[in-house]
């Protein structure tokens, strides 16, 4: 299913600049779950408030993006491109190049400064295509170095073992949309499951080339999975709705 904004621009449009910034950050977080978008950009928004700042609209470039783009595609403010949200230990980095307009990507930096604070971004510029994939920031260093007396077996049984209990306890009560959450239970569950898997990837970065060959499928899929949990973990970290 495409990506596709919760709100029409119109309404959006009307928005005092502190009802954009929360909208945007709830946006943006669901867009991580997402590959590449396309986006459309004003560095010089002026919203019902009078404040001035970033405006990013995310989606498919069809329908009510496409002809808002195009109402505007002349203005010294206005540009259309990519971008790709990445979630990291810390931070989610919101990649982004803009190919068609006026406006530049130092500009927007400057001036979505109040929404990649709100949202917990990092904003970075590319030029041409976006990178395919930007491997994750762990939380912790490695502290020692791995050899081929790796124990393998013991690392992937520790990571699978706090999987299991993060897809019986965490998952299920998030399907099912509790009221009710142990939220530090929880979230202690799935940073466990995260540790395990950078444990596991930390071990492989500094194994013997011939190991890794070895180990690249298991490896590929931990990487996705490690994805996920962070994904998951931003999610239980969201505050509860009021």
């Amino acid at each position: 299913m495409a990506f596709k904004l919760k709100k029409r621009i119109h309404e959006i449009l009307q928005m005092d600049a502190e009802a954009y910034a929360k909208f945007f950050k709830k946006e943006s977080q669901r867009a991580t779950s997402f590959e590449e978008l396309d986006v459309v950009v004003c560095t010089e928004h002026q919203f019902a408030d009078g404040k001035s700042g970033a405006l990013v609209l995310m989606g498919a470039f069809v329908g009510d993006l496409a002809d808002f783009y195009k109402k505007n595609k002349t203005a010294p403010t206005f540009a259309k491109g990519k971008c790709r949200f990445e979630p990291q230990a810390k931070t989610t980095v919101l990649h982004f190049t803009l190919t068609t307009g006026r406006a530049k990507p130092d500009k927007l930096i400057k001036a979505g400064r109040r929404l990649w604070a709100k949202a917990a971004l990092k904003p970075q510029a590319h030029k041409g295509k976006l990178p395919v994939s930007v491997p994750p920031k762990p939380v912790e260093a490695p502290t020692e170095t791995a050899t081929p007396s790796t124990d393998w077996q013991g690392l992937q049984r520790q990571y699978l073992q706090a999987k299991k209990a993060v897809q019986t306890k965490v998952i299920p009560v998030l399907q099912a949309k509790e009221e009710t959450m142990d939220q530090t239970t929880y979230l202690r569950l799935v940073k466990r499951a995260i540790k395990a898997a950078q444990q596991w990837l930390q071990a492989y970065r500094v194994a013997l080339p011939a190991l890794q060959q070895s180990l690249q499928t298991t490896q590929q899929q931990l990487q996705q999975e490690y994805q996920q949990l962070q994904r998951l973990l931003q999610k239980l970290q969201q505050p509860p709705k009021s």
